[in-house]
């Protein structure tokens, strides 16, 4: 077991033939643990933003995790994986799984 955290996983359906949107899949994947990252602010004039990165550690055997999935803990959705997720495997099973970097801003 990784962690105790569970995380929210959505997949656009994409479109039908006659351009109509899929229905989104969604799955829950219990044991992540999420690991705090950085975060950055931005305070203007006019604007002001706030960005927030954290590492999460999905174990396996988790439904394979594409780039363009979004991601929900801990009372916050909207999380966008970073880069391509990365598959890793361990000696141990329960120690194998998937690395993510997930970033989520507002502003």
């Amino acid at each position: 077991m990784l962690g105790t955290e569970t995380v929210t996983f959505t997949r656009t359906g994409g479109v039908d033939d006659d351009g109509y949107p899929l229905p989104a899949t969604t799955w829950e994947v219990d044991d992540c643990d999420i690991q705090s990252g950085s975060g950055t602010e931005t305070l203007g004039t006019d604007r002001s933003a706030a960005a927030q990165q954290v590492s999460v550690f999905v174990p396996a055997p988790a439904p394979a995790i594409e780039h363009g999935d979004t991601l929900a803990f801990r009372g916050l959705s909207g999380w966008r994986i970073v880069g391509d997720p990365v598959e890793w495997i361990d000696e141990d099973p329960e120690l194998s799984g998937w690395s993510l970097i997930v970033t989520r801003g507002e502003g």
